[in-house]
């Protein structure tokens, strides 16, 4: 028998931002540890594969926005008479819905029954659903990156630590569907590291990796040892506590991904995002820099106090506070969520807008990710995507003098490969925005 993984992506050469730091799907590796001996395993992965199906079992994850484009791969291989495993997000959410184009269906994080999926797999008494919540890290297994070995990623040395977050912000998936918070034994990722070259920078791969304190200033501890350079996501306010910060920088960090969100107090007010208010950010990007830590802004358009002059002052007040680096989100409603609940019952968003064969107002000719599938409160759909391809092409500009400040400060301190990333990332997209304007604007001529 032969299990192969499958991880599906979006339009990812169109603008997409992610195409310049595409990596390993690490849960996909769990299932791989955790698969039997006499079961054979492999990778398909879109970000790096040309699509084709090899195999008896195929075990897709997906996302909400993927779900059309999964079901309908999964749809043809089951006429094949293939078995279809459907996980991930989406399908803990609605496991009824995924279960029409698949054999089975996990509901919660699959490592918890993926040693009982096999074991029924070679019976041949698979079951429609299994479900599992909140499992012991202390059991997940160490990492050989054994499916990733010849696949060509832009990242390739990314580990998790942790799993769930203690927020509750309302347009998040992960504190819904990953439970509790928690911590990875700091033997196992000890072990985890030789599969790892620490002679580069490593990237965390967590939603929110320094919640616990004691697991901090073991994990520090840790990375000082082995020497590790690394890079994150961060929350505001870890950002902006100074200490931590030092202590972060001490041990190794080099960059952070800061979830800024919104400039705007109604904005993060509106989401729950309270760990966000009252930050002085602008003083944490300075300080930063002074220990040797350069920051991007993860930005989110399109919440309810999003206006087109709102959305121009923020994107020029960012740049002004000496970002090196930028992601742009726009706002994705999905299933599950509170947001999701509250756009429901004011009439704003269609009950089922990923597989809805309506009309959106939005402009369909743009990648699939900068789709918007609910009306903004506070500005037309249309405009909202065009300002943010120009905040990409604003804040990813190449010819930021901040850019070449910060470039030269990480050569300076040995940091080459991310100098060289941060150029490349900034220059890719900015051409291939330009690039995806020009070809709308032809279209629209015509």
């Amino acid at each position: 028998m032969k299990i192969q993984f499958v991880n599906l992506v979006h339009e990812l050469n169109r603008a997409y931002p992610s195409y310049n730091i595409s990596m390993p799907p690490l849960c996909l590796e769990v299932l791989a540890e955790l698969t039997p001996k006499d079961i054979e395993v492999s990778l398909l992965d879109e970000q790096c594969d040309e699509l084709n199906f090899e195999g008896d079992v195929f075990a897709f994850t997906l996302a909400t926005q993927l779900a059309p484009k999964v079901y309908h791969y999964a749809d043809i291989l089951r006429k094949q008479g293939k078995k279809v495993i459907l996980g991930g997000y989406h399908p803990t959410i609605l496991p009824d819905e995924a279960l029409k184009h698949a054999d089975c269906v996990v509901v919660g994080e699959a490592e918890g029954v993926w040693p009982k999926i096999c074991e029924d797999l070679k019976k041949g008494s698979l079951k429609k659903k299994y479900s599992s919540r909140d499992s012991d890290l202390s059991m997940s297994p160490v990492l050989t990156r054994k499916l990733f070995k010849e696949k060509n990623y832009h990242v390739k040395n990314t580990i998790m630590l942790t799993r769930g977050c203690p927020y509750q912000c309302t347009f998040c998936v992960s504190s819904k569907i990953l439970g509790g918070y928690r911590t990875r034994p700091l033997d196992k990722i000890e072990e985890e590291l030789k599969y790892l070259d620490t002679r580069k920078i490593i990237c965390l791969v967590d939603d929110h990796p320094f919640h616990d304190e004691k697991f901090n200033d073991g994990l520090f501890a840790l990375f000082k040892k082995h020497k590790i350079k690394w890079v994150t996501q961060i929350t505001a306010d870890r950002f902006c506590d100074k200490e931590f910060m030092k202590k972060a920088a001490d041990a190794g960090c080099i960059a952070v991904l800061v979830g800024v969100e919104s400039l705007n107090p109604k904005n993060n007010e509106s989401i729950l995002k309270y760990q966000n208010l009252s930050k002085n950010v602008a003083e944490a990007i300075r300080h930063c820099e002074k220990i040797g830590v350069s920051s991007g802004a993860l930005l989110l358009f399109g919440l309810d106090y999003d206006t087109e002059d709102s959305i121009k002052e923020t994107v020029e007040e960012i740049r002004k506070m000496g970002f090196g680096f930028f992601n742009i989100c726009l706002l994705r409603v999905y299933p599950g969520t509170v947001i999701y609940e509250q756009m429901l019952k004011e009439g704003r968003i269609e009950k089922e807008w990923w597989i809805s064969d309506k009309d959106y107002n939005h402009n369909g000719k743009l990648p699939g990710y900068m789709g918007i599938y609910y009306t903004p409160k506070s500005i037309d759909a249309k405009r909202l995507q065009e300002l943010c391809l120009w905040s990409y092409i604003r804040l990813n500009s190449t010819l930021d003098p901040m850019m070449y400040k910060i470039m030269l400060k990480n050569i300076m301190r040995g940091n080459f490969s991310f100098a060289g990333k941060l150029f490349m990332g900034r220059f890719y997209l900015t051409h291939q925005i330009r690039k995806l304007r020009r070809e709308l604007n032809r279209k629209d001529d015509s």
